[in-house]
């Protein structure tokens, strides 16, 4: 079995790409051994997890959803980029965006638990270097 390097727009991608760019990236991966660096863990994490606590720290703030979302856009820099592919970790079976405090609520589990580890799912063990 290969081994193949992820990189840290892989590894977003993978989890917060289009459909056809995530089945694109599993295909692509399926039956390598995949491995990446402490640096792209870093960077993950000074990128999308930084974000995902920015937009939950917005939405605390801000008396309601769409008013976030409005402030949201007018943010500078890739900032608001990730913050939707964040989002799109927050949505109910429609595909909808989750009501507020269940918004709230989600972010809060992306940003203590579940984001790194969607991220670096594919990785192998010990496969970090």
């Amino acid at each position: 079995m290969t081994s193949i390097y992820a990189d840290t727009t892989v590894l977003a991608t993978r989890v917060c790409g289009w459909t056809a760019e995530q089945e694109a990236i599993e295909e692509a991966i399926g039956g390598h051994v995949v491995c990446t660096s402490q640096y792209v863990v870093e960077e993950l994490k000074c990128t999308h997890l930084r974000d995902a606590v920015l937009l939950h720290k917005l939405l605390v703030d801000t008396p309601t959803t769409e008013q976030a979302l409005r402030r949201m856009r007018r943010s500078y820099g890739r900032t608001p980029g990730r913050m939707r592919e964040v989002l799109t970790l927050c949505v109910d079976r429609e595909g909808d965006v989750l009501p507020r405090t269940e918004l709230i609520d989600r972010l809060e589990e992306l940003i203590e638990i579940d984001l790194m580890d969607l991220f670096l799912e594919p990785v192998a063990a010990r496969q970090i270097v």
